[in-house]
């Protein structure tokens, strides 16, 4: 179950935020669920994903407006993975989640890492 949060709790509680427009990052979050959410006047905002895949943990906000964080690396490459890895045929779900668990992996290292 998702929670209400603000802009100010994520920057104050997270080192690594970066923001991904609507639906940018649709298959390589397909699996997992949101663990917050934000809204004001003109209803809700973004969502935010926690991923931690074994390294460090990086938050992601992705929705219409006001997000938190640097724009994501990457987002056209990994995307585009996701979705072929997504609808690869002859992959159990089990196969499947693995690999783009390990395709979060590197979504994560990308960035961050350091500039």
């Amino acid at each position: 179950m998702k929670y209400r949060t603000t802009a100010k709790e994520l920057r104050r509680n997270n080192n690594y935020i970066v923001s991904a427009g609507y639906c940018d990052l649709q298959f390589l979050l397909r699996d997992l669920a949101p663990n917050a959410y934000t809204c004001g006047v003109y209803g809700w905002n973004f969502d935010v994903y926690d991923l931690d895949e074994g390294g460090v943990p990086l938050t992601v906000c992705t929705g219409y407006r006001g997000m938190v964080g640097k724009t994501a690396k990457g987002i056209d490459i990994f995307e585009a993975r996701a979705r072929e890895i997504w609808e690869t045929r002859g992959m159990t779900y089990e196969e499947t989640r693995a690999a783009i668990k390990n395709l979060r992996r590197a979504f994560i290292e990308l960035n961050t890492k350091e500039a």
